[in-house]
């Protein structure tokens, strides 16, 4: 696989490998993998909110599991 990057990046890229004694492979991997995770917990966010499950405020979690820390009148 082949990448091509605008000018800019390619330096940004080359500058930090060197820096950190890392390979400008190992940056574009972890990039890769860190923005198909991202990708990945959107889709699945959107595939549970498209179901109209009930949902829970704050509040209601908190008294729920008895972390109601609110005053009481």
């Amino acid at each position: 696989m082949q990448i091509h990057f605008d000018p800019q990046l390619e330096t940004q890229l080359k500058t930090l490998a060197m820096q950190t004694g890392k390979s400008e492979d190992f940056y574009v991997l972890q990039a890769v993998k860190n923005y198909l995770e991202d990708v990945e917990d959107i889709v699945k966010a959107k595939q549970v909110l498209s179901q109209n499950n009930r949902a829970w405020t704050q509040d209601e979690v908190e008294r729920e599991l008895g972390f109601d820390f609110s005053p009481k009148n």
